[in-house]
């Protein structure tokens, strides 16, 4: 994905935080400063949410452009190179396992690249608590699609078709209760091409639709007691 600089920095980055913010407050409710791992963290611009709703902010990012990008802006400590679970900081993953208040684990749209997805929820299952909290947003691979074959090139090839019910099978295959289904939020604008303006006009359309036509779909979860 581009790096955005400059105002189209700005503008991208409050679009970012304007969509997320109701979401990182929720997860961070009652949570005292807790562990929020951002798997995927991209450019970074969760992290001046957590820090606002004073939890304490950790991405891991395996490309080289977007962590720099990340690092330079925000508190450069707070950030990681790698992959999930296996580059994970063994400090961190110790004191997430031990956390009996319970982290929040967050991933947005980086379960549906994965190839091998339970290996993937069995590192989050292994860092979770019962009073963790895991919300997982996927790409709609059908409303993919759907749209202009710009989109298809640069997301169809790597989409499992999963429905919302496969999915959340997964889920409960990896022993993780699902809490609620929701439309992930996402930003309004991404790029100023002629595309990002069309996909601004579709995501403003995209409040008014259901959850199984969305761009994106969001899983609350938290472990399983079982």
């Amino acid at each position: 994905h581009m790096i955005p600089f400059g105002m189209k920095s700005k503008i991208v980055q409050y679009s970012y935080q304007k969509n997320y913010d109701k979401l990182v407050k929720d997860l961070l409710a009652n949570s005292n400063g807790k562990v929020f791992l951002d798997i995927g963290s991209g450019l970074g611009f969760l992290n001046p949410l957590v820090e606002k709703y004073k939890g304490c902010y950790v991405g891991l990012e395996p490309r080289e452009d977007a962590l720099q990008f990340a690092k330079d802006k925000y508190n450069g400590e707070c950030f990681f190179r790698g992959f999930f679970p296996d580059d994970l900081p063994k400090n961190l993953s110790e004191q997430m396992m031990q956390d009996e208040g319970g982290a929040v684990i967050i991933s947005l749209t980086t379960l549906d690249e994965v190839p091998n997805k339970d290996s993937f929820l069995e590192g989050i299952y292994n860092l979770s608590q019962t009073r963790s909290k895991v919300f997982i947003a996927v790409r709609n691979k059908n409303w993919i699609l759907s749209r202009n074959s710009d989109v298809q090139n640069e997301f169809g090839d790597c989409l499992e078709d999963l429905t919302i019910e496969q999915y959340r099978q997964l889920f409960l295959k990896n022993k993780f209760d699902i809490i609620d289904i929701v439309k992930a939020p996402r930003p309004l604008i991404t790029s100023f091409t002629i595309n990002g303006i069309k996909n601004f006009v579709i995501r403003i359309i995209e409040k008014f639709i259901s959850v199984d036509r969305a761009y994106m779909i969001g899983f609350m979860l938290k472990k399983s007691k079982k």
